[in-house]
């Protein structure tokens, strides 16, 4: 589906918008006419069963009609037959095609960004460990992690132990965020 955005024209995004003539030339794609010819009954591949099956694609694109009503997120498709029978059973494949192309698409992008972001969360805990195992190592050399008044000046060990204070929260933060959009994106897959 079209990605949602803040800007609109008379209710349909200007992202939908911009989509729309992809999504159009995808209902007529090779990919997805294939798919649906494959789903089609014998008896509803009559249009074209005359013709060889390498121009059965070919036959199909040439009778089916997409369009986007203007300043809509609308696909209409039709097809042409010589009975109404087989020109709906062909919108519905051809549909159910387009439906199915769809959702695996963005099923494999999704496992894609997943993928990416667990390669970030491995990354951003790798620096968080070093991180930790720096400020320990810091409170080790001295006992003082932070003035108690943030105001006064600081030695350069409590410096460096603040910086690293700092850098492991942060760190910290990353880890979370990294996490949370991995829990998203499993629970959208």
């Amino acid at each position: 589906q079209p990605e949602a955005t803040s800007q609109s024209v008379h209710g349909v995004s200007i992202s939908q918008r911009d989509q729309m003539p992809t999504y159009l030339e995808l209902v007529v794609s090779e990919k997805v006419l294939r798919d649906a010819i494959r789903r089609l009954s014998k008896k509803d591949r009559a249009d074209f069963s005359q013709f060889p099956e390498s121009k059965w694609i070919e036959k199909l694109a040439s009778k089916i009609t997409v369009k986007n009503p203007r300043q809509t997120s609308i696909i209409s498709v039709s097809y042409q037959s010589r009975t109404p029978g087989t020109a709906a059973a062909v919108v519905n494949a051809v549909l159910s095609s387009y439906i199915s192309y769809m959702q695996s698409t963005q099923k494999q992008t999704s496992q894609d960004i997943l993928a990416i972001l667990l390669k970030e969360k491995k990354a951003v805990e790798s620096q968080l460990q070093v991180a930790e195992h720096q400020l320990m190592a810091a409170r080790n050399d001295s006992g003082i992690l932070q003035a108690a008044d943030p105001r006064q000046s600081l030695n350069i060990i409590q410096q460096r132990a603040q910086a690293l204070n700092d850098e492991l929260v942060l760190r910290q933060k990353q880890r979370l965020e990294a996490h949370s959009k991995l829990l998203a994106i499993q629970r959208a897959v």
